[in-house]
């Protein structure tokens, strides 16, 4: 009998920050088949630009600084790759040792949300 492969917690993760993506007003590609003569002679906006500097990251509450500020630790691809300060008002309810999707616009935090614990990376 064959099985199906499971999809690691990384490709879960992945899916969940590209449907926050979404959900923070990325524009939609619905009709990007459409006119692609159209599409050729078009040059990006700088909308269009500033949206391709978005990048999403599995964070983890690392400490919550004088109860005003919360310090985030950046992970991706399982690495360690950067901490943000977050004005603890930003964030909903923050814990110590919370996982969270962090979305960033061009190194500047957007958004976070937390992170359920069946997908929390071990």
């Amino acid at each position: 009998m064959a099985r199906t492969p499971r999809r690691s917690r990384r490709t879960v993760l992945g899916s969940i920050a590209a449907t926050l993506a979404v959900a923070a007003g990325l524009p939609s590609v619905a009709g990007a088949g459409d006119r692609d003569e159209d599409r050729r002679q078009s040059r990006p906006t700088e909308g269009a630009r500033s949206d391709r500097a978005l990048k999403s990251y599995v964070g983890q509450v690392d400490r919550i600084v004088d109860g005003d500020h919360v310090v985030i630790l950046l992970e991706e691809d399982g690495e360690l790759v950067d901490q943000i300060v977050v004005p603890r008002e930003d964030l909903s309810q923050p814990e110590e040792g919370d996982f969270l999707i962090v979305l960033l616009r061009r190194g500047e935090f957007l958004t976070a949300r937390p992170l359920p614990d069946r997908f929390a990376p071990r």
